[in-house]
């Protein structure tokens, strides 16, 4: 997972990360990709070889009028080899505290779903959890069938090696294993910041 903070420029330290590590998938938050961008621009994150799907920035509607505009930050990618096959999922859910990309990888006769989040840290901590509850109620893995959850959600916890509590305690309950242990953001050594 990477926070890009804007991808449109940094095509080529995505490429080196993928390359780097030997990365099959990568999931990519605050793209901050707009619909009308070129294809040039909007695949170019994607090295030779590689894919990607989009679920770009969310427009609101400016009050007293029809106009939308963009909102801060946003736009999330999965970039995946070309040996996978990947389509995205679709769902009636529709959160409102956070952005949610889903995507499903057929590996052999196992669908994995492939959930990539952003919660930008301005929306409500108790309604992104009441969302992400019944985000793992209506799409989480059935038979034949895993869930990996990633992405920003910005909780940590009240130490660096942490996340939030009751985020720790809602996976728990759906039998969920945060495999993250060290913090993923240096300003703040924080874990899933």
């Amino acid at each position: 997972v990477l926070n890009a903070r804007s991808a449109v420029n940094k095509a080529a330290l995505i490429h080196d990360i993928i390359n780097d590590n030997g990365l099959d998938i990568l999931a990519v938050c605050e793209t901050w990709i707009k619909d009308d961008m070129p294809t040039a621009i909007t695949s170019d994150i994607a090295p030779s070889n590689y894919s990607v799907l989009h679920v770009n920035r969310p427009r609101t509607a400016t009050k007293g009028c029809s106009k939308t505009t963009r909102t801060g930050g946003g736009g999330l990618a999965l970039i995946y080899g070309y040996d996978l096959l990947a389509q995205p999922l679709k769902t009636r859910f529709s959160p409102t505290s956070f952005e949610l990309q889903l995507v499903g990888l057929q590996v052999g006769k196992v669908l994995i779903k492939v959930a990539n989040i952003y919660r930008p840290p301005d929306k409500s901590d108790v309604k992104f959890l009441d969302e992400f509850a019944d985000m793992l109620t209506l799409i989480g893995a059935g038979i034949k069938e895993r869930l990996l959850i990633c992405g920003d959600f910005n909780l940590p916890g009240d130490e660096p090696i942490k996340i939030d509590e009751r985020l720790s305690m809602l996976l728990d309950t759906h039998g969920y294993q945060q495999h993250v242990t060290g913090p993923t953001r240096r300003a703040s050594n924080a874990l899933l910041d």
